[in-house]
C-alpha cells in the first residue's frame, strides 16, 4: 500500500536523544583518549631516551708518589 503522504518527521527531542545516545559517546571517548595521549605525553614519557642516562667521565692519573703506601 503506497501512501502518497509525506513522511511524519521526527521531533528534534527524538533526535537529540538518539544523537546523545549513539553519536556523543563515541565523540567523548575520542575526546579522552587524545587528553590521556597528550597527558602521557607530555607527563609520562621523556622527551629523549638519553636523558635517562648521564654520566660523568672522570679520568684520572696515579703516579707512584700519590698512591697509598701498601703496609705502613
Amino acid at each position: 500500500m503506497a501512501s502518497s503522504l509525506p513522511p511524519i518527521a521526527a521531533p528534534a527531542a527524538r533526535r537529540w536523544r538518539e544523537f546523545r545516545i549513539q553519536i556523543l559517546p563515541g565523540i567523548a571517548f575520542a575526546c579522552i583518549v587524545a587528553a590521556v595521549l597528550a597527558l602521557w605525553h607530555d607527563h609520562v614519557m621523556p622527551d629523549r631516551p638519553a636523558d635517562l642516562v648521564v654520566t660523568n667521565l672522570v679520568t684520572s692519573a696515579s703516579t707512584p708518589a700519590t698512591l697509598p703506601a701498601a703496609g705502613r
